[in-house]
Formats: structure tokens, C-alpha cells, sequence
């Protein structure tokens, strides 16, 4: 009854670069209730000035099964992240 994502992106947009990674899971407490612990890890450069920011996020879900047509669930989170700024190269 329980399961594991591994969840790996990137992003080439016009002002940035991005990496994630995230890791989730769920696991049966009982028949009714469930727990999704998940995290994510990012890091960010951006094209126009070298500027960075990194950042974890973790987040836990718990859900609860009322018999079969009912589900209560409950979700909460936390992000930290360190920015730095890089130097301006306008025009």
C-alpha cells in the first residue's frame, strides 16, 4: 500500500535555469488514514545578472477515508530559501 516518487526537472527559460528534485511518498497508517510526506529541492541561476536562490520546501498530507465516498485531508508546509543577488550587466 505505500509508494515512492523521485521527481527530477529542469527549466530553460529566458531570464533563469532551473534543477528540482522532489521526493514523495505515502504510507498506510491504517485502513483510513494515509501520510504523504514530501520534499523539495531547488536551485535557480539567473541569465541576467548570475543570481541564485536555493531553496528547500517539505510538506506533509495526511488523509482520512469516511467510508468509500468521503475523504478529509490535511496538508501543511514550510519554504526556506537563500537568495543571492549577482551584478547587473545591462546595456
Amino acid at each position: 500500500g505505500d509508494i515512492g516518487i523521485l521527481s527530477l526537472r529542469y527549466s530553460d527559460a529566458n531570464t533563469s535555469d532551473t534543477f528540482r528534485l522532489g521526493i514523495s511518498s505515502r504510507y498506510p497508517i491504517t485502513n483510513t488514514w494515509r501520510i504523504n510526506p514530501r520534499i523539495d529541492l531547488s536551485y535557480r541561476t539567473n541569465d541576467d545578472n548570475d543570481g541564485t536562490r536555493k531553496s528547500i520546501s517539505p510538506f506533509l498530507r495526511m488523509d482520512y477515508r469516511y467510508r468509500k465516498r468521503m475523504t478529509f485531508e490535511l496538508e501543511g508546509g514550510l519554504n526556506w530559501f537563500e537568495e543571492r543577488q549577482g551584478v547587473f550587466s545591462g546595456i
